[in-house]
């Protein structure tokens, strides 16, 4: 496991379903777009994520 930051605890998909009506759709396009730059970047460092999915990634409430 790679950890990167410090994330509250809690999976993407914890913290989508407890903001539903917070966020817009913009907003969750941001953090697809950042998901794909950071794996992007574990790829280049030669790593691999082999179970990418809401549950695995994590979050930070700011």
């Amino acid at each position: 496991m790679i950890v990167m930051q410090y994330a509250n605890d809690r999976s993407l998909k914890d913290f989508l379903l407890k903001n539903k009506i917070k966020h817009n759709w913009q907003w969750k396009l941001n953090i697809i777009r950042y998901l794909a730059q950071d794996l992007s970047m574990i790829h280049n460092a030669g790593l691999a994520h082999c179970d990418v999915k809401d549950e695995n990634v994590f979050i930070r409430d700011d």
